[in-house]
């Protein structure tokens, strides 16, 4: 039985990895800062409206790297309940205490009024998510924490491409982050950089990332190995150089799966709210009636079919909207593997599961 799975999984063609995996080899420069990863942190900033981008190994180290830059060590960051496991845990590997804010109702994003009212003496800086892969309301949130002299780092992993009133994700805030995960649009099998608009914290990020010191540019009280090597920098290049097409692809079977949940009720497809979306993120809304998404997921999963709540587990009785957010929207998969026979196929299980 083939596997449905969720995540993007793309890959460049053979040719692209192999004439890449050739030129480091006759470079003989695997990591350190080469050519491939400079080069990648030129394209990674042009490609969300940005002077500078930072490439480090994974999204944990791009949070920590980035928190490090901005925020005053020990204190308190506030984040919304969704906020990623790995990134939440960076943040206390970082020596901050994170309080979660409930997200709010209508945009599903962290509520400006509601940070600043949670502002106080130990706010030490905000993350907020460009969730479901929207940019949302980034653009208020951003003047806000400017207005309160508090640090703002956005995750905009899955709105990579996305854009509002002409800005990108990844342009929001004192900086922001994208991952190259397996699972991401910019697949590099692992990695991540860390885009902002300031000299001054871009290098900040590259002497955090880098233990050497010939790659000092700020100082620095603390350093570490997050140098990303050329080989994942390859692939990530080779993912921008081909990203117009991948989101191409994306809208289509978004296309696809409209026509093909017309027929099933008490399901909405989400749709992107910004002016330019990545359709990365295939999200439906389950009506109560249907059960929650983990059982819905539990349903898909003996026919080959991966889903899974599109948000991070969230307590309900905490955090009434992020909760309700974990229990009603489904994710399904939405990758290049993915053929419009096969979302007629998850269409054909949701409608039963939906009237049972």
């Amino acid at each position: 039985m083939k596997r449905l799975r969720l995540g993007q999984h793309y890959v460049p063609s053979w040719n692209v990895v192999e004439d890449g995996v050739r030129g480091i080899f006759e470079r003989a420069y695997f990591a350190n800062n080469g050519p491939l990863v400079q080069d990648l942190d030129r394209v990674a900033a042009e490609a969300t409206g940005v002077p500078y981008a930072v490439a480090v190994t994974n999204d944990m180290m791009a949070m920590m790297l980035a928190a490090k830059s901005l925020f005053r060590q020990g204190g308190v960051v506030i984040a919304p309940p969704f906020l990623s496991p790995q990134l939440r845990e960076a943040l206390v590997w970082g020596g901050y205490r994170v309080r979660m804010l409930d997200v709010d109702q209508i945009t599903r994003q962290l509520d400006p009024d509601t940070v600043e009212r949670s502002v106080d003496g130990e706010t030490a800086g905000i993350v907020a998510v460009h969730v479901l892969g929207n940019v949302g309301n980034a653009a208020e949130l951003e003047a806000r924490a400017a207005a309160l002299n508090v640090p703002l780092i956005f995750d905009a992993s899955d709105a990579f491409g996305a854009a509002t009133s002409g800005r990108l994700a990844g342009s929001f805030g004192d900086a922001s982050l994208v991952s190259f995960g397996e699972a991401d649009l910019l697949n590099a099998g692992e990695g991540a950089c860390v885009t902002t608009r300031s000299l001054e914290v871009s290098n900040r990020v590259r002497t955090l990332r880098n233990f050497h010191p010939g790659q000092t540019f700020a100082q620095m009280p603390l350093r570490m190995n997050g140098k990303m090597a050329e080989a994942p920098a390859m692939l990530a290049l080779a993912a921008f150089a081909d990203v117009t097409e991948r989101i191409a692809m994306n809208s289509r079977r978004f296309d696809t799966y409209r026509r093909a949940l017309e027929a099933v009720e008490s399901l909405t497809l989400l749709e992107p709210v910004d002016e330019q979306a990545n359709y990365q993120r295939l999200v439906v809304e389950l009506a109560p009636s249907v059960g929650t998404a983990s059982h819905v997921a539990r349903c898909l999963d003996p026919y080959g079919i991966e889903a899974r709540p599109a948000v991070a587990a969230t307590d309900a009785k905490l955090y009434p909207v992020a909760g309700a957010m974990f229990e009603r929207l489904l994710e399904l998969p939405n990758g290049a593997d993915i053929r419009d026979e096969d979302v007629f196929e998850i269409a054909g299980r949701l409608k039963k599961i939906a009237a049972i």
